[in-house]
């Protein structure tokens, strides 16, 4: 079977867009993966030193919509017992298949980074709406580490990023990132010492996501976007 993605990027030189169209062709068909194992050996062959996870609905099964909003206890102890909670909660979500690739990938030397859209600023107390809002790595690494343990997760990349991010030093002005996982795969390379996009893979349930990476070079493999849903093996079927 042939599948064609066609994705066009604008981007402004002075005053003129110039607009960059892609086709990918897809010429191989799937080859059904049912292990991790079955996964590192794909990722080995291929020459694959990282694994970009996205989070939402990738690494997790469900959508967080970037942060969490979270009613203010009367107390700091009432606090940290409720983002305990939370942590809980998320961590049920990791899917079973994404875990066990995390481990498999660990234990064989391939690098694990987690490049997913959120906001830093995002997270703290909103005294107004009475919420505590948490999102991206400060809600992400503890709520996985109940899971892969400190000595996993302490060796894995995250970059949590919007492509609108707020200046620390001009709240009210907005630095513009590309409206893709470009700059947080870029970032996972440098952390890892790796030059050659042929060596990383991004797994997310974003096609566009996908697409932006193999035109970068890497390699890509999508996950159905659905709820309830999140990474399993069978998706390595994408891989290309």
């Amino acid at each position: 079977n042939i599948r064609w993605c066609t994705m066009t990027t604008h981007s402004a030189d002075m005053n003129n867009d110039v607009s960059i169209t892609q086709s990918l062709v897809h010429l191989k068909e799937p080859k059904e993966v049912k292990s991790a194992s079955e996964t590192v050996e794909i990722f080995k062959t291929h020459g694959i030193r990282l694994v970009c996870f996205d989070i939402d609905l990738t690494l997790l099964n469900f959508h967080t919509g970037g942060a969490l909003d979270i009613p203010i206890p009367s107390s700091s102890s009432a606090l940290e017992n409720v983002l305990s909670s939370t942590f809980k909660d998320v961590a049920k979500g990791f899917t079973e298949d994404g875990i066990s690739l995390c481990r498999a990938c660990f234990k064989e030397g391939i690098r694990i980074a987690f490049t997913s859209f959120g906001d830093a600023m995002e997270n703290g107390r909103d005294m107004e709406k009475e919420l505590f809002t948490i999102g991206g790595e400060p809600l992400i690494k503890p709520a996985i580490t109940l899971i892969l343990g400190e000595e996993i997760v302490s060796n894995i990349g995250m970059f949590f990023l919007n492509p609108d991010w707020r200046n620390d030093d001009e709240p009210d002005e907005r630095i513009h990132y590309p409206n893709d996982k470009s700059w947080h795969i870029q970032q996972a390379m440098n952390k890892f010492f790796i030059d050659n996009t042929r060596q990383v893979v991004l797994i997310d349930d974003s096609l566009s996501n996908v697409i932006a990476a193999r035109v970068q070079g890497c390699r890509g493999i999508v996950v159905p976007s659905e709820e309830g849903h999140g990474f399993a093996f069978k998706d390595v079927g994408s891989f290309d």
